[in-house]
């Protein structure tokens, strides 16, 4: 039975296609090289540590991104909301129902990747062929900043977080979980619960890719580490997310 992270990681690749980050605050940039090691990506270096010139980066168009499972919340707007008070406060309750359960909330979550992937991957074989590029490598060629996300993981099957917001003015109706002018703060919590609440400039979600030894020809080719799959994809033995999991 998969591990919580694990039905995290799986859950989020099955939305978006991408790796997420563990934990979820680790820093991570394009051009880091790593290793897949117990579900996480373990930086080494980066292209630039290995005199390896970077490519432009081309960046996507930001978009607020919210996902869950297994999570049910409810939210309690305190008096003083309904008031001319103007330290306005409220009240938000999430229970997990599952291991793995989670709330996946992001504010400005924009896509940023390398914008000439033919000159990295040339820059890698070449790299590799001159023997400073080991195999098992990986380059992180695209990733997610959000400019504020929160991120819930339950690791029990019954578990429960309190979220108290302090602002001058709540809006109406469920509370934006990664909005920052609401002051998010732990008013309580039982179970095991990996939390990180309204963090500025995440990157939680990312993908690599690593040089692959060809069976025919025994020569390198670059090829994604992210996980979606096709036809041509399939037939250069393109990761997936099992790589992830099970690393």
């Amino acid at each position: 039975m998969p591990s919580p992270v694990k039905r995290y990681q799986l859950e989020m690749h099955n939305n978006l296609g991408f790796f997420a980050t563990w934990l979820p605050s680790t820093t991570i940039a394009l051009g880091d090289i790593g290793v897949l090691q117990g579900g996480r990506f373990r930086r080494v270096a980066s292209l630039k540590e290995l005199g390896i010139v970077q490519t432009d980066v081309r960046e996507g168009t930001a978009e607020n991104v919210s996902y869950s499972a297994s999570a049910k919340r409810s939210d309690s707007i305190g008096v003083g909301a309904r008031t001319a008070d103007p330290l306005a406060s409220g009240e938000l309750s999430i229970s997990f129902t599952s291991e793995g359960g989670y709330i996946f909330d992001a504010i400005n979550m924009k896509q940023m990747e390398v914008a000439d992937r033919i000159s990295l991957a040339s820059n890698v074989l070449k790299a590799h062929k001159d023997g400073r590029w080991q195999k098992e490598w990986l380059v992180i060629d695209a990733l997610y900043r959000a400019e504020s996300a929160t991120i819930l993981v339950s690791e029990d099957a019954s578990s429960e977080i309190v979220l108290k917001a302090d602002a001058a003015a709540l809006p109406a109706g469920l509370l934006p979980l990664a909005d920052p002018k609401l002051r998010l703060g732990i008013a309580s919590s039982s179970g095991k619960i990996v939390h990180i609440v309204a963090a500025n400039n995440l990157h939680p979600l990312y993908s690599c890719v690593k040089v692959r030894e060809s069976l025919l020809f025994g020569k390198p080719t670059v090829v994604p580490v992210r996980g979606g799959a096709d036809g041509s994809a399939d037939a250069l033995g393109r990761p997936g997310i099992d790589d992830l999991l099970n690393s």
